[in-house]
């Protein structure tokens, strides 16, 4: 159990003691509120989007992170819909409409015109600690889908994937800067396709990309997806280091993995402050 969950542990035992003790006291029945409140947001997956333009490489880095070809072969990635990833007991992929109605999908499902966004359940582990929302390409006039759309999500933090060929376009920065502020603070600038590049290209790619959208960006990540495809299984199991290394997928996973990190620092160190606010109120109101 990492920080967060330890604190959110020991925060759920204080809450039912206070709870307990405070009985019919509506001067605390606020705080036990408020306590069980930030538990939630402690015990809360974290939520990771992936954007960027049209055929940009994100359905391909998504399964990538997930460590299984999950998105084609349950042909959500044409719907043009934001797409949420996350934990289930049971796999399912459920349409949400635009009148508030849910509609199971399967495989030769054919999505109706009122769908809004697809949820994907699955018995993945690490989608417990991290969800993710793959969205439809941006500036793309077939898709009719703001592009500033990404407060409504829950977004924590986004990967922005470019092709390495035009990597960093201005359409791109400006979509970019777009974008929630803090879907922006622990960026991540994934370029895609390196394979595409010689040796002298990737390297003057890097170099410019140090330049102009450094100040942007948390990390990089350079990815060659096909050459990461074949290095692992099925079953999501890397069965050739070598190639998994060279093609950036572990240094993908490693900057994911700071990043998420950062993201649970930050939010525990923002439930403890409100937590130690909570205790004073509470102390003060128990001396009055």
């Amino acid at each position: 159990m990492n920080a967060s969950g330890r604190f959110a542990s020991e925060l759920g035992n204080l809450r039912r003691e206070l709870a307990a003790t405070a009985g019919a006291s509506s001067a605390l029945a606020a705080t036990v509120r408020a306590m069980r409140r930030a538990e939630a947001a402690l015990r809360r997956p974290l939520r990771l989007a992936v954007v960027g333009e049209s055929n940009s490489g994100k359905s391909t880095l998504t399964n990538l992170l997930l460590g299984v070809a999950v998105l084609p072969t349950l042909q959500v990635a044409n719907t043009r819909v934001p797409t949420l990833i996350r934990y289930g007991e049971t796999p399912s992929t459920i349409g949400m409409l635009n009148d508030g109605g849910m509609l199971p999908l399967t495989v030769n499902s054919h999505p109706p015109s009122t769908l809004v966004s697809v949820q994907v359940e699955l018995p993945i582990p690490p989608l417990q600690a991290c969800e993710i929302v793959d969205f439809p390409g941006f500036f793309d006039p077939l898709l009719g889908y703001d592009d500033l759309d990404l407060a409504g999500h829950g977004i924590d933090a986004a990967v922005w994937c470019t092709f390495s060929t035009q990597a960093w376009k201005e359409s791109e920065r400006s979509a970019w800067h777009r974008l929630p502020s803090s879907a922006r603070k622990h960026g991540i600038l994934a370029i895609t396709n390196m394979d595409r590049l010689k040796e002298d290209q990737a390297a003057k790619v890097a170099a410019r990309l140090e330049k102009v959208a450094r100040p942007d960006f948390k990390d990089f990540a350079f990815l060659s997806a096909m050459e990461a495809q074949v290095a692992f299984n099925g079953d999501g199991i890397v069965t050739d280091w070598e190639a998994w290394q060279r093609s950036g997928a572990a240094g993908l996973h490693q900057v994911v993995g700071r990043l998420l990190h950062d993201l649970r620092h930050d939010r525990l160190r923002k439930v403890q402050a409100i937590t130690s606010r909570m205790t004073a109120n509470a102390l003060q109101r128990l001396s009055t």
